[in-house]
């Protein structure tokens, strides 16, 4: 049977790590979202070594 709980919002973020001040920004905005309950796919939290960009978001779309 389907459940009949939505799921949660996912939100995949990548960004420019321009600089200390603007990496924190978006940790920061990441883990306000984890509190709502959005799903959150940061690139600094779960790009693994030696992935390229390009299949880490293949992955994240299965």
């Amino acid at each position: 049977m389907a459940s009949s709980e939505p799921k949660s919002p996912k939100v995949f973020i990548s960004y420019s790590w321009s600089n200390p001040d603007h990496e924190a920004w978006v940790i920061e905005f990441a883990e306000q979202l984890v509190s709502q309950d959005i799903e959150v796919v940061l690139d600094k939290w779960d790009l693994q070594p030696g992935y390229g960009l390009s299949a880490f978001t293949i992955r994240i779309d299965a």
